[in-house]
């Protein structure tokens, strides 16, 4: 499973005897919803975003998003996708806690997992406004996937 821009792609398969052979494509659109760095995509619990990060695309090309806590909150993030090459890694940082939470990662196809945000002197985070944002490790690195966030 790999994230490809829109166009026309070709295959050709050969063999070098008789056989017969089957192929499946599935496709699926995915909307870039994740916004700029001076246009940050707010995530809202217990909703779903969907975006991807393709082979064309730098690994200095980033999705951003943000969340706000209004009081001192228990945060989970929810990571669900396919990567076909590499991992896509999130990082959530925020001046409220000096500090940053990377741990959040995907790789391999069809996974899902879901991480508590927490820093060392915070297990639940305290009230203000939170960064994330979604890269490639590598130039290869390519995958889509869907973002969720649970604030209780």
């Amino acid at each position: 499973k790999y994230a490809i821009d829109k166009g026309t792609y070709y295959l050709r398969v050969s063999a070098d005897a008789s056989r017969v052979y089957s192929l499946n494509m599935s496709e699926t659109a995915w909307k870039l919803q994740a916004g700029k760095k001076t246009s940050r995509k707010k995530l809202k619990s217990g909703t779903w975003y969907k975006s991807y990060m393709d082979y064309p695309m730098k690994n200095t090309t980033y999705d951003y998003y943000y969340f706000t806590l209004s009081k001192k909150s228990t945060v989970k993030l929810t990571l669900s996708g396919s990567c076909g090459s590499g991992l896509l890694r999130g990082t959530v940082t925020s001046a409220n806690v000096g500090g940053k939470y990377n741990k959040i990662t995907l790789k391999g196809i069809n996974k899902t997992k879901t991480w508590k945000v927490h820093t060392k002197k915070y297990q639940k985070l305290p009230k203000g406004k939170y960064y994330l944002r979604i890269a490639k490790d590598t130039k290869t690195s390519n995958g889509y996937y869907k973002i969720k966030i649970k604030v209780s």
